[in-house]
């Protein structure tokens, strides 16, 4: 099982092979600013509530330079640190540090804005803070800006193994101010919304006091029902050949191994998102599990189908500046016609185990196939990071029943994150004992696949089990620090 967005990402379309484009670099710095799209905005309630979405109101940057903060820290026990990262005349980056408290996590900013909604008689109706992300929906603003955002669509944050990150709004392009989690009970009626950015933010990334706050207003139709949610249908994948003049690569002795700028370094992050339950008798610990690409060079897998038959045969791909210079043939797709999953996974990209304090296996989890793709930026500061992944559609992505070919990727600096809740996925803990245990994320398990090193292709997670039959815990300690599972940990 996958977390919420990956239907995000896959409705998104992805990018493989192909890194974001380059920022423009003017003389003149960037300007940001909140502007409305429009005076007034119809907004639709339902049931006496209204939920605001989007409300019209959007950071612009119509300077010359792109907007841009980057959000590190060295290893996982090191400090948070945030820095607002422009280009001297040299084009050199220079990044300067934000102040204490702007910035907390690799979400987004502690505190970003805040709307007050007044009804037609002045009366505060809602007065709510929003949004901490910038970069999400992204607009373009003028014909001659870049011809696609070079930031990503979400600030990140869910993975708790982030490394680095980067939020921004390029030159000539405005960034939604979500107010996804505003809401106000009302009637059909006109509403007032004053939006403003939070003064200290604002003063910490550049933002001129007279460019801080928008207002619009609300036209409110109360409706009874909520509206009914249609299906978007899933184009099929068109037929591909494997490339003719290519070299071909094999895992067998003696043969000569791609170049390591073609390669891509899969690293095994911790487990995570620990959790107990129990189903029919039977006792289960849930995870969740990811597996990342370091670099230098993507991770790109393609499948064509054998004909007549719900297997592909699978290939990695090496490319070299945009350019395919390679393949070589590592195993199996098979298309899984399970509930939950109607698509295409490629056969040997991880494993999961539970061992004993000894190190002897004790459960694997069902889970050995998947549908390789980019939900969590990891770290997007390493070199050869792809920014936004969502900047060019293949349609193949995970691929329907009846596609020919498939292609699924793991660009730099991005990973795959899986959370095992389901029967068969998650490890049956029934006949377990109370007591110390690991659980093992391994990369690459048969290595089939070509990297950089194979040295990282395995990550350890203690955890405690305890409780009874029917009723079982579990105990998580920090990871290097990091207290992945604060209400279930131990201190």
């Amino acid at each position: 099982m996958r977390r919420t967005p990956r239907k995000t990402l896959l409705a998104a379309a992805l990018l493989v092979g192909a890194t974001a484009p380059a920022v423009s670099l003017a003389a003149s710095p960037a300007h940001l600013a909140l502007e409305t799209a429009t005076p007034s905005l119809p907004i639709d309630g339902y049931d006496g509530t209204y939920f605001l979405g989007d409300l019209g109101v959007y950071l612009t940057n119509r300077g010359g330079s792109p907007f841009e903060v980057q959000v590190t820290r060295a290893t996982y026990g090191s400090p948070i640190r945030a820095f607002l990262a422009t280009r001297d005349d040299d084009h050199r980056l220079v990044r300067t540090p934000l102040p204490a408290g702007i910035v907390t996590g690799f979400a987004g900013f502690a505190r970003l804005g805040h709307v007050t909604i007044t009804d037609d008689a002045g009366v505060v109706v809602s007065d709510q803070d929003i949004g901490t992300c910038i970069g999400g929906g992204a607009q373009r603003l003028a014909v001659d800006s870049n011809g696609a955002s070079a930031y990503p669509a979400m600030c990140g944050g869910g993975n708790p193994f982030t490394l680095g990150a980067a939020w921004g709004v390029d030159a000539g392009w405005a960034a939604t101010l979500d107010a996804s989690s505003a809401t106000f009970v009302g009637v059909s009626g006109t509403y007032h919304a004053h939006v403003a950015l939070d003064d200290a933010t604002a003063a910490a990334i550049g933002v001129a006091p007279a460019d801080r706050a928008a207002d619009i207003d609300l036209i409110g139709t109360m409706q009874t029902t909520l509206p009914g949610v249609g299906k978007v249908p899933h184009a099929a994948s068109k037929g591909h050949r494997l490339p003719r003049g290519l070299r071909r690569y094999t895992h067998r002795a003696g043969t000569a191994q791609p170049a390591t700028d073609t390669l891509p370094d899969l690293i095994a992050l911790p487990a995570w998102g620990m959790s107990t339950s129990s189903d029919a008798g039977r006792d289960f610990l849930n995870f969740g599990a990811n597996v990342w690409n370091a670099g230098p060079a993507q991770l790109a897998v393609e499948g064509f189908r054998r004909k007549g038959t719900d297997v592909m045969d699978a290939y990695q791909l090496f490319s070299r500046n945009g350019k395919q210079v390679g393949y070589a043939a590592t195993g199996t797709m098979e298309f899984d016609r399970r509930p939950g999953h109607n698509h295409w996974h490629f056969e040997d990209f991880a494993q999961y185990d539970l061992l004993a304090a000894s190190g002897a296996g004790i459960v694997r989890s069902g889970k050995q196939s998947f549908c390789i793709a980019p939900t969590d930026g990891i770290d997007l500061l390493r070199p050869g990071a792809v920014m936004n992944p969502w900047l060019v559609g293949l349609g193949s992505a995970c691929g329907w029943s009846s596609a020919l070919w498939i292609r699924e990727a793991m660009p730099v600096g991005w990973g795959d994150t899986y959370f095992q809740y389901k029967s068969g996925q998650a490890f049956d803990v029934t006949d377990v004992s109370n007591g110390t245990y690991a659980v093992r994320v391994t990369a690459n398990p048969g290595g089939r696949l070509f990297e950089r090193t194979r040295a990282n292709d395995t990550s350890l997670r203690t955890v405690i089990l305890g409780g009874v039959p029917g009723a079982r815990t579990v105990t998580v300690p920090p990871y290097m620090g990091i207290d992945t599972d604060p209400a279930l940990t131990v201190g």
